[in-house]
């Protein structure tokens, strides 16, 4: 007789009756798990069958089990429990916290996955399965694409993070005395989306009223316009990303303004720049999958920044500069966060706004290759609940860039509803309720900014 466990009130045979390894090693044959990392198992719950996977996996391979009853387990020995990590189908945020905590904390060359679906089981369970899987694949994919980008960027970043530590010690200030500051003003971060040319006339109005934050591309735009941003923030480890930094406008106009700028960026962006240089690492925040509590992780070419310089503030990125500008306004404590522009590739063969280095090259390359559907398909993850809306074509898009971005911010707005905005396009038909006219944005109060304390990051009590 084969196992069986009660289903929805009803006897279920999860086992073949007859030959129950055979059944195991069929199931298992088209899986590489030698190879396999992290093995994610539906439905578990035989002895053979995971006696049968952690006989084929590596040692330092982690294996996740998600059974639909807890009562599955009492049929697993002392030994087998302790080979793997059980979860119940619906503990989805535990799963993907243990997920990442593998990923990140197994540093591996290349990162391989096996999902494995019990038949016996899953076919009882099938939406809930179907849930779970979705959630995983995204989550896997974004793994997948930060391997990948590191991979690329690793030795980049290296060369980039030496020049900076040297920087770092000459000239660099820590952002650590700006915690909480800016808890009486608003931020306007000013991004590069093409509705900056609609808007960028307009903004002395709100010069009084509102911090002006800038990503790096909108830099030479706003320069052009005679806008002065007290804050730049920049992220890119890239020769491309120097173009923003390398113009006569931000040698001249920009020597009262603060550069926040990641530790892996270009290393020629600093010497350029004639204002002061606050540096940030970049962190992850992940899940505690035991507790469930956020707990802040470096990766390792953080980390040699971070034992020499104790105080470099860690902000967050999914990927984007917009995050990093957005996470560092939190930790300033700004009551009001207004996003500007932050429309990228919004309309017909037009990525950027007028100005901007990326713009003109774009222009000349490759936008007669960018129609609005096609652009949004190869750079930007449309989200399943879309942060912009319009009728216009029957066509919507997700503001955020990158997957990680996407997901981080649309946290932080369910989170901050009453906190974050985003000025919404003249085009815009209709919008969400974070969504804010430029003409409510006039209608804020002038307000007394603080001064920005500079302090060292290299001193004494350094090592």
């Amino acid at each position: 007789m084969g196992s069986t466990i009660k289903i929805h009130n009803k006897d279920i045979l999860f086992e073949s009756s007859v030959a129950p390894e055979k059944e195991a090693e069929r199931l298992l044959k088209n899986f590489n798990l030698e190879a396999s990392d992290l093995l994610i198992l539906f439905g578990c719950s035989t002895r053979i069958l995971l006696s049968k996977i952690i006989e084929r996996t590596k040692k330092n391979s982690t294996i996740i089990c998600v059974d639909p009853d807890d009562q599955l387990k009492s049929l697993l020995t002392e030994d087998l429990l302790k080979s793997a990590y059980f979860f119940n189908f619906n503990e989805i945020d535990k799963i993907i916290a243990k997920i990442e905590e593998h990923f990140y904390k197994k540093k591996q060359d290349l990162f391989r996955h096996s999902l494995i679906k019990n038949p016996n089981i899953v076919r009882y369970y099938q939406k809930e399965y179907a849930i779970l899987e979705k959630r995983l694949s995204l989550l896997l994919h974004e793994l997948y694409r930060n391997q990948l980008i590191t991979k690329k960027f690793e030795k980049l970043w290296k060369i980039n993070l030496s020049f900076n530590i040297e920087t770092a010690k000459r000239k660099g200030f820590t952002i650590k005395g700006w915690k909480d500051l800016f808890n009486k003003c608003s931020a306007l971060i000013i991004c590069a989306g093409p509705s900056l040319d609609y808007y960028i006339k307009k903004l002395p109005l709100l010069k009084d009223k509102f911090v002006f934050i800038a990503v790096d591309t909108a830099l030479l735009p706003l320069l052009y316009n005679n806008i002065i941003p007290e804050i730049v923030v920049t992220l890119d480890s890239q020769i491309e990303n120097v173009m923003d930094f390398f113009n006569p406008y931000v040698f001249s106009m920009c020597k009262e303004t603060d550069l926040v700028i990641e530790t892996t960026a270009h290393r020629k962006i600093p010497s350029l720049f004639p204002g002061r240089i606050f540096f940030f690492n970049t962190i992850k925040i992940l899940k505690d999958p035991d507790t469930g509590k956020p707990v802040e992780f470096l990766e390792s070419h953080y980390k040699k920044f971070q034992d020499l310089f104790k105080d470099c503030i860690g902000l967050q990125s999914g990927g984007s500069v917009s995050t990093s500008a957005l996470d560092l306004c939190i930790f300033c404590g700004f009551k009001k966060i207004v996003f500007l522009a932050q429309d990228l590739g919004f309309i017909d063969y037009k990525i950027y706004c007028k100005g901007t280095y990326m713009d003109k090259r774009l222009s000349l390359i490759e936008n007669r290759f960018f129609t609005r559907e096609n652009f949004i398909l190869n750079y930007v993850t449309l989200s399943e609940r879309p942060l912009i809306y319009t009728k216009r074509k029957n066509f919507y898009r997700s503001s955020p860039v990158m997957d990680g971005y996407r997901n981080w911010l649309k946290d932080a707005v369910n989170l901050l509803k009453d906190r974050i905005f985003f000025c919404e396009p003249p085009w815009l038909e209709e919008g969400e309720p974070s969504y804010i006219k430029f003409s409510d944005l006039e209608k804020f109060t002038p307000v007394q900014k603080p001064e920005r304390p500079a302090l060292p990051l290299y001193n004494n009590k350094n090592p």
